[in-house]
């Protein structure tokens, strides 16, 4: 796990993932295995995710890190947002895909879920977004 608290620098020699999926989260130790679970499970391998997490007060910082996975990285803010949008915005600020998905933290993510997401969107380049 690699905790981010500042800017997300990119060397030169770093291969960049396919697509990043962004977990936000508040208090969501009930359902964040299974989330990330079903994220790290997709058949594509090539993956980053990030987790924001919303100030939690739950155990939600300890189950990120027992993720012995270095595609997983954890971002946490210093207070609550209120919402889900503060922490999605955060996330696009540390992904480097060139394909960003967001999952709930109390989602699944079916495989071939992201997939189907980067094929559609590759095959129609000027299309904004699938889902």
């Amino acid at each position: 796990m690699i905790v981010f608290d500042g800017q997300s620098p990119i060397t030169i020699h770093e291969r960049l993932p396919v697509a990043t999926i962004i977990v936000p989260t508040y208090n969501g130790e009930q359902f964040l295995s299974r989330t990330l679970g079903s994220c790290l499970n997709q058949t594509v391998r090539d993956i980053e995710v990030i987790v924001v997490d919303d100030a939690s007060t739950d155990s939600t910082a300890g189950i990120v890190a027992d993720i012995a996975d270095e595609r997983v990285r954890y971002v946490r803010l210093t207070s609550n947002s209120g919402g889900p949008a503060t922490p999605r915005n955060v996330g696009l600020q540390y992904a480097k895909a060139p394909f960003v998905a967001f999952l709930d933290h109390d989602d699944v993510g079916r495989p071939p879920w992201i997939e189907r997401l980067v094929e559609a969107l590759g095959n129609h380049p000027s299309a904004g977004m699938a889902w």
